[in-house]
């Protein structure tokens, strides 16, 4: 099938492993990370986290045993909530950067109550719309991750629109690896 001569190539180190459900300390978030809904009325945030707007949708928190690993887990890992932003149509979130941030962007979100929620998700840095179609379950949770380049003082806009029963969700946003 073939003939190599020469050294072999370096290998570009491999993605980071996934994390379980709603872990994420230590795997997502080095460059900032946003908790929807987290104290009911309000979000958590890392500090120097991007100017963020909730442009339609609301807050809201189940309550959730501690032990249920769908949940987002605390920046210091010593609690879990089942929290959330939602809309009954689209959700829409933006970010709007002071400096330039080329990186990843992580979204993970859950039907934590399993209403058969279905969603587009779509992801905007300014250089054109990023979808992905939640057309399955994702009662477990599920972790969208999007490459972004975003000129200073730039905005990344990010939705979710309903596709299927109940309201669109997402629990948290997360830059860096």
């Amino acid at each position: 099938s073939g003939v190599f001569l020469g050294n072999d190539l370096p290998s570009p180190p491999p993605p980071p492993p996934p994390p379980g459900l709603g872990e994420w300390v230590g795997t997502y978030g080095a460059d900032g990370y946003l908790l929807g809904g987290w104290d009911r009325r309000s979000d958590l945030a890392s500090s120097g986290f991007p100017a963020f707007d909730l442009q339609q949708g609301r807050r809201h928190t189940w309550e959730a045993p501690s032990s249920d690993t769908r949940a987002l887990e605390s920046p210091d890992e010593s609690a879990r909530r089942a929290a959330t932003w939602y809309h009954k149509d689209e959700l829409r979130l933006a970010l709007t950067l002071t400096d330039a941030y080329v990186g990843e962007l992580h979204l993970y979100m859950v039907d934590w109550d399993a209403r058969g929620r279905r969603q587009t998700v779509t992801v905007d840095d300014g250089n054109g719309p990023q979808v992905v179609d939640l057309a399955e379950s994702f009662a477990d949770g599920v972790w969208l991750h999007f490459p972004v380049d975003v000129a200073a003082g730039g905005t990344l806009t990010i939705s979710a629109t309903k596709t299927g029963a109940v309201n669109a969700v997402l629990s948290g946003m997360f830059l860096g690896n």
